[in-house]
């Protein structure tokens, strides 16, 4: 969650006297005459012609103003995307289904297109759905306010994934991956028997699992998909943070610190005693925390309630949550929040277990707080 209106407000007003006192001193430094002497040697640059002080402040204000803009621009852009089908949850086909952007609390909501399966772009600006085509299910791209909707993968099917730089978007299509481009709408060559593309931080690579029911993982430079490096480790759902490599082995959790063919892994978590199974859900972006989810399967094979797990991969502590969820989405930047779904409702789940709604009647929710 991120600080709402009061501090930005404060912050408006303080940028605004910062901005005056400046332009009181300007005027007042001026009337001295430097800038005349300033003009008369060929230079723009007052800064040795200016008193210390003056000269010290005019130099900062401009960084403090560069410097709010960027915080208050990232608090603007915090956004919760779901979907809320105009009937009950579960009653209407997923092309029937809308989209609605809200603040990250989820105040605020306004509708901006019909499709399903919303992911939200890093930089908060675009998001990428899928609309059914009578069977076919396409892929499209608008902004963060409806605005510039546009189809870019006809048939994509299975999961989307945005790289970092919030240009590209890896669709995985089990058993094959493929790299979209989506000011252009290229589309890069599909791997072949991969699938769970996750992609690095700095977005020069993708790691996959390869093999149809295999388990082997790989890597992978976007540029050319068909090219991979085996790092010869067994594993499933992989997913690529940046303390490195999470996987799934058996009733394990294991992190590749530096992904390498030959590189052996450290075991973050081992769920062996309560004979669950283990979801990996996301990394936070600010931190080293990673969601987990365990769960059981009855003799029908259905699900059981999912409880979220937060692991430190850096200290190795583990943080078991109270309240069981139905699906988890994403964890905050600090990795103190968990963004789930408990029924029909999108919420919010703390580390002490206190449970906030952000939607009722809704699912599939992204965010960028």
């Amino acid at each position: 969650m991120r600080t709402r209106a009061p501090l930005l407000t404060a912050l408006v007003l303080l940028g605004r006297a910062a901005g005056a006192y400046a332009s009181s001193a300007y005027r007042r430094t001026a009337s001295r005459g430097w800038w005349s002497t300033v003009a008369r040697r060929g230079t723009v640059c007052p800064s040795a012609w200016m008193p210390g002080r003056r000269r010290r402040l005019l130099a900062s204000v401009p960084l403090v103003w560069v410097l709010l803009w960027l915080w208050c621009a990232g608090v603007a852009r915090a956004t919760l995307v779901y979907v809320q089908p105009a009937g009950t949850l579960g009653s209407l086909p997923p092309h029937r289904g809308e989209i609605l952007a809200a603040g990250d609390d989820g105040a605020r909501p306004r509708a901006l297109a019909h499709g399903f399966s919303p992911v939200i772009s890093p930089n908060g600006r675009l998001i990428a759905f899928m609309r059914y085509q009578g069977d076919r299910e396409d892929l499209w791209t608008m902004g963060v306010k409806g605005d510039h909707q546009r189809r870019v993968l006809r048939g994509a099917g299975g999961e989307v994934t945005w790289f970092s730089d919030s240009r590209r978007l890896a669709v995985d299509r089990d058993p094959s991956v493929g790299i979209v481009t989506v000011r252009d709408r290229r589309v890069v060559d599909f791997t072949e028997d991969a699938s769970h593309p996750s992609f690095a931080p700095d977005g020069r690579q993708l790691v996959a699992r390869f093999g149809f029911r295999g388990s082997g993982l790989e890597l992978l430079d976007p540029r050319k998909p068909r090219k991979s490096r085996d790092l010869g480790l067994s594993g499933n759902q992989p997913l690529w943070g940046k303390p490195g490599i999470a996987f799934v082995r058996g009733s394990a959790i294991v992190l590749l610190r530096r992904p390498r063919p030959g590189a052996r892994g450290r075991v973050l978590f081992d769920d062996r005693r309560s004979g669950g199974h283990l979801l990996l859900a996301a990394w936070s972006q600010a931190g080293n925390r990673l969601l987990v989810g365990v769960y059981t399967l009855n003799s029908m094979d259905e699900v059981s309630p999912i409880e979220p797990v937060l692991i430190d991969a850096r200290r190795g502590t583990v943080l078991r949550l109270p309240q069981p969820l139905s699906a988890l989405y994403a964890v905050s930047r600090n990795g103190h929040t968990v963004l789930g779904q408990m029924g029909n409702d999108v919420v919010l789940e703390r580390a002490d277990g206190t449970i906030k709604i952000l939607a009722h009647n809704a699912d599939s929710a992204t965010w960028t707080a």
